[in-house]
């Protein structure tokens, strides 16, 4: 789905006939916080690296990720954004089948079809936000079966369920003959990784783990992302992968980017804060239900008289783009947006337009 996802302030901008800057994007899941002028007097400093060509396989940022998660160097993929993998992988391996929880993030489904996969659905798991985890895990391990692709977003996009890794870690250990890919591009925003990411469970074989820096960094323009698994499966990989896929901003970016552990939690608490706040008042508006989420972003169920596209096109008009959701597979049928927090400021704007709908 090319067209279609959140964050596409150019679309709108076209169609309100102003430029995309002036529209307030609550329908991206990005990090909000301002870029950190460190950082931007950083690739100032290094511009000149766009003269020369990229580290073919990027290792120097292999290394800095390999010293922060206490792993070798040869157990990374650094890719152009975590999309590279989600589409290679159901090419690269000969399984017949992808197996995918739903709702969920549609590249998933789309690189599976790409790859002339069979896809089966499970779900939607959408009205029971607290016991939704566990039918999904028990869902799993009734009908995964080997050969089986499985792709898991935790948390997951767009209904912020989270799955603890240690039962991840359990399942895909007693499924040891199909490959667990576990997208964890929004775990920044849970916990410290020692806490959320399976990473520190001592990856299986048949376990692939993607990383985003563009979400939590707030970096999705210079597209970066890896993937983490045992170095027999990475090497695997590594053998279909192409040159140069990584330009050497980039490549740069992620190597300064990876040692900012406090960023990650300065964002962290920032967009707890806020959330807690937008959601308590959302929650005060007769026609909009909020659903309970683990991270940042979160799902509201459009009530009577109200529908997702009149809240979106009337948002719209104040120059304020939320994510209709009808193009989730299992959320065809429903009255659901969703929202990811902004500043401060932001949000009080966006809840001053609701309350005069």
């Amino acid at each position: 789905m090319i067209i279609g996802h959140g964050g596409d302030i150019y679309s709108a901008a076209r169609k309100l006939g102003c430029v995309p800057s002036e529209i307030i994007d609550f329908s991206s899941n990005v990090a909000p916080l301002p870029l950190k002028q460190d950082f931007l007097l950083f690739l100032e400093e290094n511009i000149d690296t766009i003269r020369v060509l990229p580290e073919p396989d990027s290792l120097g940022l292999r290394l800095k990720l390999g010293a922060r998660y206490g792993l070798s160097s040869e157990s990374f993929l650094v890719g152009n954004g975590t999309t590279e993998w989600i589409f290679d992988i159901p090419l690269v391996f000969d399984y017949p089948r992808v197996v995918i929880p739903i709702p969920t993030y549609s590249d998933y489904e789309d690189a599976s079809k790409l790859a002339e996969k069979e896809v089966r659905f499970i779900g939607p798991f959408v009205d029971d936000p607290e016991n939704a985890v566990q039918k999904i895990l028990e869902t799993l391990e009734n009908i995964v079966r080997p050969g089986d692709i499985v792709f898991i977003c935790n948390p997951n996009n767009p209904t912020g369920h989270f799955f603890q890794p240690k039962d991840l870690i359990e399942l895909i250990r007693n499924k040891q003959q199909s490959l667990w890919i576990i997208d964890e591009s929004y775990v920044p925003f849970v916990d410290e990784d020692e806490k959320a990411s399976v990473l520190y469970h001592n990856l299986p074989e048949n376990c692939l783990v993607l990383r985003s820096f563009s979400k939590i960094y707030g970096i999705p323009g210079l597209r970066l992302g890896f993937i983490v698994g045992q170095k027999n499966t990475i090497q695997f990989i590594k053998r279909r992968q192409r040159p140069w896929s990584v330009g050497r901003m980039a490549q740069i970016a992620g190597e300064y980017l990876i040692q900012k552990l406090d960023w990650e939690v300065e964002t962290r608490d920032y967009l707890k804060k806020e959330k807690n706040v937008l959601v308590n008042a959302l929650d005060e508006i007769p026609f909009l239900h909020p659903i309970s989420s683990h991270t940042h972003f979160f799902l509201v169920e459009v009530n009577y008289p109200m529908t997702c596209e009149d809240l979106y096109e009337k948002l719209l008009a104040h120059k304020i783009l939320i994510r209709m959701c009808k193009n989730f597979r299992g959320l065809e049928n429903r009255e659901f947006v969703r929202i990811s927090p902004r500043s401060h400021e932001e949000n009080q704007t966006l809840l001053d337009a609701i309350k005069k709908i």
